[in-house]
């Protein structure tokens, strides 16, 4: 179980650095807080999302799969 506390404090942390991650990836400047947001829901469905020891290193992870999902899906 996902405890909402932990959550809360690993977006509150954690999404400003995200974006700005993300802004050095994408070309438009309205998309990084829609990946940030995509990226925490992801986090949100992940069975391991209490396990997070090093949040910055988890995030980035699962941002690099949702960048290459979004460019594997433009490309269909």
């Amino acid at each position: 179980m996902k405890s909402r506390f932990a959550i809360q404090s690993l977006y509150q942390d954690h999404k400003t650095w995200l974006a700005n991650w993300f802004r050095r990836r994408v070309s438009s400047s309205d998309q990084p807080m829609d990946l940030v947001q995509d990226t925490f829901l992801r986090v949100l469905a992940s069975e391991r999302a209490d396990e997070i020891d090093n949040p910055r290193a988890y995030l980035t992870v699962v941002a690099r799969q949702l960048l290459i999902d979004r460019r594997r899906h433009r490309a269909c």
